[in-house]
Formats: structure tokens, C-alpha cells, sequence
């Protein structure tokens, strides 16, 4: 998640076509070049916060990425070679990011590189991956969007993808005035542009914009201003730790009670371990995976998950989704292109698509470099995220022309 730089989840008949893409890796042969490359094996480096304040969301991420692997190379691997995971911990910190990642190039001599979590690790690492390193870079949070450049591929969604869809279902729901508190770095900033233009779409109004620091734990005035400038839509886009005392403090007013709708498009399943359910009852949320999607393969690959894994970081994790759209989406491309060249990969990535992944069917966006992924619309019910829309083949809308 970007939330803290933004928010301290056997052969064909295992691996579908469409899991990697039209089936084409199966029946892939060599990558050419020097022979003897063949039976060393393909690398592929996840660089992610294993430790660190946002070290759960980085164990589910490397969970995901070991799960895929291990499914690709019981199918066969890539290219007629099997796939090892480089495995780097970022540690929460770009500065050790950045470190590692200069590792995976120039000691790891990986492949391909995923991961980063939150926008400042992307910034620390992305030029010694895709400039000095001359590597492939997969960014899979959903974030703030504005990525456009060549050799980084953002497969999380972005604003326009959770904000515009999520808008026009709450103003069918009766959703009119709209207050924005948020966390004040670039993330919510964006999302909160996004949302305005929404509001404004689906002729509603912004009563409020406000932001808080990220240690931020006092929201008493913001709680007042809310409960007395009727207010029936609470877009929050505050972070943790802060959330959890915004939230708190919320209920404690009786603002849900009263029949206040309160909105935060990176709250998934793993908020249950952070603050106690009857804060949030009733908190929509807007992703693109939750453990209630009823997508079959998302439902496998569920159970699969949690009998490996257990509770090591959990799948509904954010990110996962996007770790596993990265992984499928370039399995794809290096099949079709039967190469592991830079350039002959990304020609190939513009058009890779996956009839099944985690979260449901998946394309890159041509020239865009971002995904068109479904978004699913979840309310918090009891101890779970309950389903209650599902939003298909949503486009990035980023504007690129790559």
C-alpha cells in the first residue's frame, strides 16, 4: 500500500492458460542466445518490506510471489527454464531500498524486479532498476498514478480506477456532501483531486478538505466540523497509525449511527487486527481484491494461500493482487516474445492479458503501462468485507503514450 510514504495481503491443470497468458508458456522454447543459459535459472527479484513498519503488507507480497513461482515451475517454468525468487527486504526504509536494489543488479543480476510498497521506496529504487540497471521494474500498490515512463510498469490501481466508479455508486446511494480529511502527503492530495472532480460529476459537493501529519492522533475538531456541517459522506484518506484514532473517534460521535457514510479505499480485510470492528462497521472501501470475491480461480488460489502460508501475511493483503498481475502479465510477455530482452519483453507486455488472476481478469492498458483490473466495491460487516458491487474491466485512464 502506498499509505505510510501513504497505509505501519501438476502442468496445465494447475496453471490454466489464462493464469499466464493465452496458455503460451507452456509450449515456449528457449530464449536464444547462449546455450549454456538454458539450464540456469530465470531470476526474479521481489524487493519489498519484510521488516519495518509496513513489513506485513511486504511478507504477503513475497508469500504471493513464492506462490506464483512455485505454480509457474510445477508448470513447466518459462522459456524451458525453471524461476528462482531473489528475495531483498527493503525494510520500510528507501534509503536501504535503494541499496538493495543496486544489490539485485549488480551482484543478483536478476531478470525482472517487483515491489516497492509505498511512493517514496518507488522513487528511491526505480532508477537504479530501470535506468542504471537496465532491468524490467513492476510497481504493484495502488498509488497515487502519474507514472509514465518506459520499463516501469504500475499494475495497482489508481485514482481515476477506485475513485470515479466508487463516486457515481454513492451518489446512487443518496451521497451528496462530502468532506475530505486526509494524511498530508502526495497520495491522498491526489486521490482527493480525483474525488472532487467526482463529486462534482455526480452533482454533489465537498463541504471540506483538510490534512493532518502522519503521527497525527487528536481529530476532535475535525470530528465536530464533520458532525455539524452535514456532512453524509466521510472520504478519509489518513493513514495509519492516525486512522485508527480518526476512526475511533468518529463512532465515538455516533456519526455512522446518525446514518454517515464513511469511505476508505485502502482498508482491507487486514484492518481487523488493528482496530477493534465497531469502528469501522459499515466503512466502504474500494480494491482490487478482497477475500469475499467471488472470482473462482481468486477462491483456489485463496485456499491455496492460507494452506501454505497460514497466517503469514495474508493474500487479501494490499498489493498481492498487483504482485500477482505483475508476475502473470511478464510470464506472458516473455513467453509470447520467447525472450528475456528488455525491449523485446515490454514490446510484447503492451499487449499481455490474463483471463485469470488473482482479484479476475487482467490486460495491460496499451501504452499506458498501467492495468485494467476489476474493482470490487466492499463493506465492512462484522469481521469481514462483504461484497456488495462489483466494478469490471476498469480502465487506468492515465494518459500515457509510451
Amino acid at each position: 500500500m502506498n499509505a505510510l510514504s501513504r497505509r505501519d495481503l501438476l502442468k496445465a491443470s494447475l496453471l490454466t492458460a489464462g493464469s499466464v497468458g493465452a496458455g503460451s508458456l507452456l509450449s515456449a522454447c528457449g530464449a536464444g542466445g547462449d546455450p549454456a543459459s538454458s539450464s540456469k535459472p530465470i531470476r526474479v527479484g521481489m524487493l519489498t518490506d519484510i521488516t519495518g513498519a509496513i513489513g506485513f503488507y511486504g511478507k504477503a507480497a513475497s508469500n504471493t510471489a513464492k506462490l506464483w513461482i512455485e505454480r509457474q515451475n510445477a508448470a513447466g517454468g518459462l522459456l524451458g527454464r525453471q524461476l528462482q525468487l531473489v528475495l531483498e527486504d527493503s525494510a520500510s526504509d528507501p534509503s536501504v531500498g535503494a541499496s538493495k536494489a543496486k544489490k539485485m543488479v549488480q551482484q543478483n543480476n536478476v531478470d525482472v524486479v517487483v515491489g516497492g510498497i509505498s511512493s517514496a521506496m518507488r522513487e528511491a529504487i526505480k532508477g537504479q532498476l530501470i535506468g542504471r540497471g537496465g532491468k524490467l521494474y513492476f510497481y504493484p500498490q495502488l498509488y497515487e498514478g502519474g507514472e509514465c515512463e518506459k520499463y516501469l510498469y504500475c499494475t495497482g490501481p489508481v485514482p481515476p480506477q477506485q475513485v470515479d466508479p466508487l463516486i457515481a455508486y454513492l451518489a446512487q446511494q443518496g451521497g451528496s456532501r462530502y468532506y475530505l480529511p486526509g494524511a498530508d502527503y502526495v497520495w491522498p492530495h491526489q486521490v482527493n483531486k480525483q474525488v472532487a472532480k467526482a463529486v462534482a460529476a455526480n452533482g454533489g459537493t465537498v463541504t471540506g478538505e483538510e490534512y493532518f501529519p502522519l503521527d497525527n492522533t487528536d481529530y476532535s475538531k475535525a470530528v465536530s466540523d464533520i458532525m455539524s456541517n452535514g456532512t453524509d459522506v466521510i472520504f478519509t484518506t489518513i493513514v495509519p497509525p492516525g486512522a485508527w484514532n480518526f476512526f475511533q473517534q468518529l463512532s465515538d460521535r455516533g456519526y455512522q449511527k446518525q446514518g454517515g457514510k464513511v469511505v476508505c479505499v485502502w482498508v482491507d480485510e487486514t484492518a481487523f487486527s488493528a482496530v477493534q470492528p465497531q469502528y469501522i462497521q459499515g466503512l466502504i472501501s474500494c480494491l482490487d481484491y478482497f477475500k469475499g470475491v467471488s472470482d473462482p480461480f481468486s477462491e483456489k488460489l485463496y485456499k491455496e494461500y492460507a494452506a501454505k502460508f497460514g497466517s503469514s501475511g495474508s493474500l487479501s493483503a494490499s498489493g498481492t493482487a498487483g504482485v500477482w498481475r505483475a508476475l502473470g502479465l511478464w510470464g506472458d510477455a516473455v513467453a509470447r516474445s520467447k525472450s528475456l530482452d528488455r525491449d523485446e519483453v515490454a514490446e510484447a507486455l503492451n499487449t499481455s492479458k490474463l483471463d485469470q488472476a488473482l482479484g479476475g481478469p487482467t490486460a495491460m492498458a496499451p501504452g499506458e503501462n498501467h492495468c485494467v483490473m476489476n474493482l470490487y466495491v466492499g463493506e465492512v460487516q462484522g469481521k469481514e468485507m462483504k461484497v456488495i458491487e462489483t466494478l469490471s474491466s476498469v480502465e487506468p485512464a492515465q494518459g500515457c503514450d509510451l
